[in-house]
């Protein structure tokens, strides 16, 4: 049969395949090809042409598909590396002058021709490298500015040296009041668990706790009561039985209330007082994990360190790199 069966990578209709051409178009898309015949395994293998492939990759721009385009021109680069174009569309695809960027451009130079698109693109790259020139010789003097407004390389270091000692002496002085302010709230917390714990008692046992205060007050009433009852049968008119149920009340009953309620007052308080106590110790130490790192010596100890990082990147990264890029670029521009 002279024709073989194959699929569109475009819009996946059948193609028809002359042998005998070697070419072929897609009848629905218009997606030209080209057809090469395998003898040995009696197969065709249907390649896209150069022209197709520069055309999905400008589709994939038009929708903003930018990494898909790359993509594209990426194997085209590889099917086809004598195209020029698809070096110029990598290059413009590239950030501005980056390495990739570069050897894009170089592919392109070696591969352009005496006309008068190449000759007006080249026109245009040689401008922009201009440009991009003295962008890079006005950041050296942006660079060589901030330079010059920082102190002397030796004196700044001197300082820098000197605050971090203060802020090395400061730092453990913190250190330490943090450490006994720990030992404190761990004192007052074993405080606050046992007002605790005779809180939860004295709710758990309340009239146990009653009962044992009144046989107490009970054995005191002996001693304490006995100028009451005294007073009580000399000026008033109270019979004795009536001196007798008044002893009787206040020994078994108003005493130990009042002594089991004050006492069940106290360990609240004295728990709500701890409770905030606790919560203060806290506050301290949260203040002073802030202040050792953002203390006035803490912070004129980066700040001076920033400087000398500073100054150290400027002369040793920031103004070679921009020297070597700047005589990259005269050396390129010199091949246009």
């Amino acid at each position: 049969m002279p024709y073989e069966p194959a699929k569109c990578s475009n819009c996946g209709a059948v193609l028809h395949i002359d042998r005998s051409k070697g070419d072929t178009v897609c009848e629905y898309c218009g997606t030209p090809y080209t057809a090469i015949s395998t003898i040995e395994q009696r197969s065709v293998v249907v390649i896209e042409d150069a022209n197709s492939m520069l055309k999905k990759a400008r589709t994939h721009d038009s929708f903003g598909e930018f990494e898909e385009a790359i993509q594209v021109l990426l194997e085209m680069s590889v099917s086809y590396p004598s195209d020029k174009r698809c070096w110029r569309e990598l290059y413009e695809h590239a950030r501005p002058f980056s390495p990739e960027a570069k050897k894009y451009l170089n592919k392109f130079i070696i591969l352009s021709g005496n006309n008068d698109a190449d000759r007006a693109f080249l026109r245009d790259v040689k401008v922009n490298i201009g440009k991009q020139i003295d962008i890079y010789e006005a950041r050296i003097l942006e660079l060589q500015a901030e330079e010059a407004g920082l102190p002397q390389d030796s004196v700044l270091r001197a300082e820098r040296d000197r605050a971090q000692q203060q802020a090395a002496t400061e730092s453990m002085q913190i250190e330490q009041r943090i450490e006994d302010l720990s030992v404190k709230k761990h004192q007052t917390e074993n405080k606050l668990s046992i007002a605790e714990n005779n809180v939860k008692k004295y709710s758990k046992n309340k009239w146990a706790h009653i009962l044992v205060r009144g046989f107490i007050s009970g054995y005191l009433a002996q001693i304490f009561l006995i100028p009451i009852v005294i007073a009580l049968l000399l000026y008033t008119s109270l019979s004795t039985e009536n001196v007798a149920v008044i002893c009787a009340v206040l020994t078994f009953l108003v005493i130990p209330l009042t002594s089991f309620f004050y006492s069940d007052y106290s360990n609240k308080k004295k728990q709500s007082t701890l409770s905030r106590e606790i919560g203060s110790i806290e506050s301290s130490i949260r203040d002073l994990e802030i202040l050792k790192t953002a203390s006035p010596i803490a912070v004129a100890y980066k700040d001076l360190n920033g400087k000398v990082q500073r100054r150290l990147a400027i002369n040793k990264r920031d103004l070679p790199a921009l020297r070597d890029e700047i005589n990259d670029l005269r050396k390129l521009r010199e091949t246009l």
